[in-house]
């Protein structure tokens, strides 16, 4: 009988230590102070930047399955990037500094390029969730 760790792979559940860990529970999100969450934000937007980043040019070499959105998402990325630190210009919030993530290898295999795949879009879709919720419990403080 395979492990619980090959069984959990198999299912495309894959764990990759690089990714940002949210820090506050949504049921915590109205205690948050907004300087720290939006340091927050603009640091683990920058994280997902490289690991889309990675994916796009993983995604990009031959038998790998090219995901064309991967760029779309990164621009989106971007222009997240952007708008968060003119808000935190504006509302005179420190930048933190570029994460430095440990991205997996360039040229990983093509089923291990899916899990982190899979991964990597698992913890940004919850990322966003968490990031719009903790936007609105700001906009009241603002």
């Amino acid at each position: 009988m395979p492990s619980s760790k090959s069984h959990s792979d198999a299912d495309g559940d894959h764990k990759l230590d690089s990714l940002p860990v949210l820090s506050v529970s949504a049921t915590n999100l109205s205690t948050a102070q907004v300087k720290s969450t939006l340091s927050k934000l603009l640091s683990d937007l920058f994280s997902y930047e490289k690991h889309f980043d990675w994916l796009r040019r993983v995604s990009e070499r031959p038998h790998h399955g090219h995901l064309p959105k991967v760029g779309g998402v990164l621009t989106h990325i971007r222009n997240m990037i952007a708008s968060l630190q003119h808000q935190m210009i504006q509302l005179n919030v420190p930048r933190p500094p570029p994460p430095s993530p440990s991205l997996p290898p360039p040229h990983p295999p093509v089923w291990e390029a899916v899990q982190t795949a899979h991964a990597i879009l698992k913890s940004f879709r919850l990322f966003s969730d968490w990031s719009v919720r903790a936007l609105l419990s700001l906009s009241d403080r603002l």
